[in-house]
């Protein structure tokens, strides 16, 4: 950072620690089933389906199903207790029905595993959930997005987004969904449920991104079941109180302002860099422009109108790839020099890889906006001058929430907002230049966490431990001992980030 048992009863049956006839129990509610493309002779695999209320706390009969792997390295005696992945977005999918995403997950489980399996959950309404709560719009870009083949003559100027949304919204009522029960409290049970029926006493938690919040919330709740735990780009459940948390892009934007000035190649490239943005923003916010770019899929000539929060969405996906750090300042400069290959560039590789790609729309925002809070001040109550609030204005877009205001059928109350304070063993990962979880939000959740450990990553951005083989290192040694500090000397092998225009 997207479903029904009428055996009501078994669902609090397993709710239950595990015992002989618990596991019973959970043979109705989990199916094991097919792994598919060529991992089905695996040994290392086991794949099938959860099937969890919709509403945990007051049980209708409908259910999500829930596609789950659980990986196996080695074989060892007595292990310890399984690692469960919770996915971030919100609404992100952990591709579990894919042979591409099944080999995704064995490298990572090859990275960071110590004697013990790694249990990969799909989040409830996310691609591959049972209901999906997917808005197809939204993940077709050249509807949400209007991207045109070139040349093609462009009847309407720009989307009417909110008109996207109400056609989403009614098409999910009108297959009986109910918004309100994709919230991280629903995560929890799913994650209690799933715990119970494994028959484990223990499990041990890895959230990223919004998958941290999800964690932070099952230790919360159910402090008991959680040996230890793993948090990548934290974004803690006190931060949801603060609308100032989710606007988090100027945050990085400053120390990328800087780190240029002080890089003699990057200054002598873009001398005005900080000015040069804010301005070219307020223009892409009065003013769109139509770019022309290549897709990478099918090499043809496509066209789109770039406005400041377009803009700032794929900026903000640029900076948290791995890797992509050295070339930002390139993408920046962009804004102000929109006709520049710079910005077609960016928008060829939003088209591709952008976040729309791998979240579901729907669960993505029942989740979000039900953490955040209900009414949101002005745009300029976040600024300090007029260039800062038309961009504050365009980031708030950027992350649609003004159409929380109609989604989110129910939201947090205050009481659900607050720090985190557990003794649980906690590694806690940050990337120095993430622009969605940058590394403040971390150290406020090791503030309430007495048993932390903290690592913060020079240069890198969002989601690290899936890229960076020293956050692997770090993971690897703190699930080995989650008692003891893990070995840190990687970090020292960091080098200084020298920024380059993209080859």
């Amino acid at each position: 950072m997207k479903p029904v048992v009428l055996f009501v009863v078994f669902m609090f049956a397993v709710s239950i620690p595990a015992s002989a006839d618990s596991g019973a129990e959970f043979d109705r509610i989990y199916t094991p089933g097919d792994c598919g493309s060529g991992w089905n002779s695996d040994k290392r695999m086991r794949c099938g389906t959860l099937r969890v209320p919709s509403n945990h706390f007051d049980p209708d009969g409908t259910y999500f199903e829930l596609p789950v792997v659980r990986i196996s390295i080695d074989d060892y005696d007595n292990p310890s207790p399984p690692l469960v992945y919770l996915d971030g977005g919100p609404g992100s999918t952990t591709n579990l029905k894919t042979g591409e995403g099944l080999a995704y997950w064995v490298n990572i489980a090859n990275g960071i595993l110590f004697r013990r399996d790694l249990i990969v959950l799909e989040m409830r309404g996310s691609k591959y959930s049972q209901p999906a709560l997917d808005c197809p719009s939204f993940s077709d870009p050249a509807i949400y997005m209007g991207i045109l083949p070139f040349g093609q003559a462009r009847t309407d100027p720009q989307v009417d987004t909110k008109e996207l949304w109400r056609r989403c919204l009614e098409k999910l009522r009108a297959h009986g969904v109910d918004l309100s029960v994709v919230n991280r409290h629903q995560v929890a049970e799913d994650v209690k449920l799933l715990a119970d029926g494994l028959g484990a006493e223990k499990i041990s938690l890895y959230g990223a991104s919004y998958g941290t919040t999800y964690a932070m919330t099952v230790m919360e709740e159910f402090p008991d079941l959680v040996a230890d735990a793993v948090l990548d780009s934290v974004f803690p459940p006190e931060a949801t109180s603060d609308i100032r948390h989710t606007l988090t892009l100027r945050t990085t934007l400053a120390k990328y302002f800087s780190a240029c000035s002080e890089d003699p190649v990057c200054n002598a490239s873009y001398p005005d860099l900080e000015h040069g943005f804010f301005e070219g923003v307020k223009r892409l916010w009065e003013d769109p422009v139509e770019i022309v770019f290549i897709g990478y899929s099918d090499l043809q000539a496509k066209t789109v109108i770039v406005d400041a929060a377009l803009y700032l969405t794929a900026l903000r996906d640029v900076m948290g790839w791995p890797g992509w750090q050295v070339h930002v300042p390139f993408f920046i400069n962009a804004a102000e020099f929109p006709s520049d290959f710079a910005m077609a560039y960016l928008m060829s590789l939003h088209l591709e890889y952008g976040f729309h790609n791998s979240v579901s729309t729907g669960a993505s925002f029942s989740s979000m906006c039900y953490d955040l809070p209900a009414e949101i001040a002005a745009p300029d109550t976040y600024a300090d001058n007029e260039n800062e609030t038309v961009f504050v204005r365009a980031e708030m877009e950027s992350w649609g929430l003004a159409e929380c205001e109609y989604w989110s059928e129910l939201r947090a109350p205050d009481n659900q907002r607050r720090k985190l304070v557990s003794s649980i063993p906690t590694l806690v990962l940050a990337g120095e230049l993430d622009p969605a979880t940058p590394p403040y939000q971390s150290r406020m959740a090791v503030s309430g966490l007495k048993h932390a450990y903290y690592f913060e990553f020079p240069s890198a951005g969002h989601a690290i431990s899936f890229s960076d083989s020293c956050a692997k290192q770090i993971i690897w040694d703190f699930l080995r001992d989650s008692d003891e500090r893990p070995h840190r000397n990687c970090l020292k092998e960091t080098t200084k980030l020298e920024f380059v225009e993209p080859g």
